[in-house]
């Protein structure tokens, strides 16, 4: 019994590891992204201007990149679901073998 709860616990702190990593991750990438948006975002607003028809293009190149950070979103969130999924079956058979 020492032993499973041993490697319930070895799991458990596996999966809190495998958690903050993610975070990190989602974290970096999420920044990356913020940076690279606004840089793009910068150029495209001086060289757009005074262009005609400059704030139609750049409404959609705003909704293209609302579509993509909801898919990252989405994708970040099914994640860490994934993770709390995992986390609730550990305890439950933590609480089980107690």
């Amino acid at each position: 019994m020492a032993e499973r709860e041993a490697a319930i616990r070895d799991r458990a702190a596996a999966l809190a590891a495998q958690k903050a990593a993610i975070d990190d991750e989602i974290e970096t990438r999420l920044k990356s992204g913020r940076e690279r948006i606004a840089a793009e975002e910068a150029r495209s607003a001086a060289a757009d201007r005074n262009r005609p028809g400059a704030k139609i293009e750049r409404a959609g190149r705003l909704r293209e990149v609302l579509k993509e950070r909801d898919g990252k979103l989405a994708e970040a969130q099914k994640a860490q679901a994934e993770l709390i999924r995992k986390q609730r079956e550990l305890d439950d058979a933590k609480r089980e073998w107690i």
